[in-house]
């Protein structure tokens, strides 16, 4: 509305200038910027929500490709990296085999059992040690292909870099969309280019 009103005014600017007695001068007034705006992604269009002649603002959702599989994806993400029973299992090991190591110990320093015991029992403390920190490394890496999976639903809404008016509308909902096809064209026409002749 507020870029309607502009473009009233610098007509009605023009014609004032005529009904003053003013020279008049042939003009072209263009966009500051086009935008051609397409998907980063390739998919089928789910729902466009511009058409033609709408004021949009820089951000807002312009369309959406259908992201069921993405959805589903991030299902499993999520519960992926929420699990923690891997890293329970592994540090309730390490405790355990942490105090058999003291015990055997203190048994060994007593002369009570062969020293082959005690480096039995130091081996699997270690390797539960490795154990807790594989676990904790896989718990890392589920929460980062969480964040992916989330990324990659992002990329499946197409926002509005810019603040405009929508100009042409090139893909409806229910078509094909790849990486070289716009789907809106926006003029920002705050500010305006106006050459005089």
């Amino acid at each position: 509305m507020k870029n309607e009103l502009f473009l009233m005014t610098l007509a009605l600017i023009f014609a004032a200038g005529d009904a003053f007695g003013q020279e008049q001068y042939d003009c072209v007034i263009e966009p500051s910027m086009m935008v051609k705006l397409g998907s980063a992604d390739e998919g089928i269009v789910e729902e466009i929500l511009v058409g033609r002649g709408d004021t949009v603002i820089k951000g807002q959702i312009i369309a959406r490709l259908e992201a069921e599989t993405e959805r589903a994806a991030l299902k499993a993400a999520v519960e992926r990296a929420a699990g923690d029973a891997g890293v329970e299992i592994a540090r309730s090991r390490v405790r355990l085999l942490a105090k058999d190591y003291q015990r055997v110990a203190t048994l060994a320093e007593k002369k009570l059992v062969a020293p082959t015991v005690l480096d039995n029992i130091l081996s699997q403390y270690e390797q539960a040690q490795l154990e807790l920190r594989r676990a904790e490394h896989d718990k890392l890496l589920a929460t980062l292909d969480q964040i992916r999976v989330e990324a990659r639903l992002k990329r499946r809404i197409i926002r509005s870099p810019i603040e405009g008016i929508v100009t042409a509308r090139m893909i409806g909902p229910g078509e094909y969309v790849y990486s070289q096809a716009p789907i809106v064209q926006i003029a920002q026409i705050d500010p305006l280019y106006v050459e005089v002749f």
